[in-house]
């Protein structure tokens, strides 16, 4: 999805290079933005962006960085849209130039038309990014394709370092200092599934990109998409440690009240060992360290049957780096006070998922 946003903005940066490539057969004299109301309004209703008029055509794109059976229906409703829009205003049904753009085989659905029984025939045009030859690409001088470069078609004797390399040296030729670090920008982000963080920070650092309105902007929405994920994060971890501290507490007060464990058993889920240990402790923090202590004794005893790691983690609700911990740990610590720095040290590290 990150590489589907990459290539929606630097679409709109360098659309004529999109529209000479994809639909060569299309000639025209102006290409022009379609108004921001209506692209908004189409955003909030279909999704779709990336239109433009090209003399009195339409031209839209859709980058695929994932798939979707469903999208030759969605395609066809972004052509719906759009023609209701340019009726509406007195512009009656302009010809639309539709496209998709694969990003990997992936994504390919392998299907470009809807036929309904003869009465309805629709198709669009496909772009396979692996299929296109890049010595094309270079020699035709298409530059808001460069960032693709790397995951098209090349020689066969050439590995991977050498095609990244090659690709950022074409990408230096281009004169204009910002462009250049959006086509660098859109280049890591597009790239990112295919070829190794290592490999591309080699060839492309930080500093060629802070130029980049498009980087500036990856950048924010992946701090914002972080800030959000971590609030949901920290409220599903709060009510987690919250049920849990809530059930220590029915263990605790039932003791007095209640003899049968196998109802407190059924009341808090807890099996009858663990009620039993609960049931010792003087406190709930000391209950809870209790609790803590034999989560991940648990895990530890998986781990040296050979559980899968991830198994581990769905089985105990344990997050993947205390699991790892716990994996190169000799042993669990007993002793009180060691276990609590140890347990609060996890607690901070996210050990519950």
């Amino acid at each position: 999805m990150k590489s589907d946003r990459a290539l929606k903005l630097l679409m709109q940066i360098r659309p004529k290079d999109w529209a000479n490539y994809v639909f060569p057969e299309m000639t025209y004299k102006t290409m022009r933005d379609m108004p921001s109301d209506f692209v908004n309004r189409l955003k909030e209703e279909s999704l779709v962006d990336n239109i433009k008029w090209v003399d009195d055509a339409i031209v839209q794109y859709e980058p695929m960085g994932y798939r979707d059976e469903c999208l030759p229906a969605r395609m066809l409703r972004y052509r719906s849209d759009i023609w209701e829009y340019t009726k509406r205003i007195g512009l009656g049904y302009p010809k639309i130039y539709q496209a998709v753009i694969y990003l990997s085989k992936n994504c390919d659905i392998g299907v470009s038309e809807l036929i309904d029984q003869g009465r309805l025939s629709y198709n669009f045009t496909v772009i396979r990014v692996w299929e296109i030859d890049s010595e094309e690409i270079i020699k035709g001088a298409h530059v808001g394709l460069y960032p693709l470069l790397p995951i098209m078609k090349w020689e066969k004797e050439r590995n991977r370092e050498n095609i990244i390399k090659s690709s950022v040296e074409v990408i230096n030729t281009v004169g204009d200092p910002v462009c250049k670090a959006d086509l660098l920008s859109a280049m890591s982000i597009v790239c990112g599934d295919e070829y190794s963080a290592s490999i591309l920070k080699k060839y492309i650092r930080r500093e060629m990109l802070m130029a980049s309105a498009l980087f500036q902007e990856w950048v924010k929405d992946f701090e914002d998409e972080a800030e959000k994920k971590g609030e949901i994060i920290g409220e599903i971890k709060g009510e987690i440690k919250g049920e849990i501290i809530g059930k220590i507490k029915v263990v605790l007060n039932a003791v007095d009240d209640i003899e049968d464990d196998k109802l407190i058993k059924r009341l808090t889920g807890f099996s009858i060992p663990l009620i039993q240990k609960l049931s010792n402790a003087k406190n709930v923090d000391r209950a809870y360290g209790i609790y803590m202590y034999e989560l991940f004794n648990e895990a530890s005893k998986m781990i040296n049957e050979n559980y899968e790691l991830e198994e581990v983690c769905e089985k105990t609700g344990l997050n993947k780096t205390v699991v790892e911990e716990i994996a190169k740990s000799d042993s669990i610590p007993r002793n009180g006070e060691v276990f609590e720095s140890w347990k609060l040290r996890a607690w901070r590290k996210e050990g519950l998922q």
